[in-house]
């Protein structure tokens, strides 16, 4: 068994005011589950999702093709789906369960 206590663990940032903290690192299957704190006013580039992504919302709010989110809501995207306006205004403290990797559009 593994335990993540909350005070454990390295937050990374992966674009400007978006930070990851890895729960699950399945390099087998090409999957990471992780917690991804977006701070206000933040926005992430739009991606191709490459392999089926679940998303839900902890804290705060954000935008998912230009759909809001709040707490306890849940969003998954299927493979080739693509995400627009990923954005948060107040921020955002999401659980999230997706590929490894996705394909990067140009914006």
């Amino acid at each position: 068994m593994v335990y993540i206590h909350a005070n454990e663990g390295k937050w990374i940032e992966a674009e400007a005011g978006i930070f990851a903290k890895i729960l699950n690192l399945d390099t087998e299957r090409r999957r990471v589950t992780a917690l991804v704190r977006m701070r206000p006013g933040s926005a992430y580039a739009d991606p191709r999702i490459l392999g089926r992504e679940g998303v839900l919302v902890l804290e705060g709010s954000g935008y998912c093709g230009a759909r809001l989110l709040r707490p306890g809501d849940y969003h998954r995207a299927e493979v080739g789906s693509i995400h627009l306006d990923t954005r948060t205004d107040e921020g955002s403290l999401m659980l999230v369960t997706a590929p490894l990797q996705n394909e990067m559009l140009a914006t």
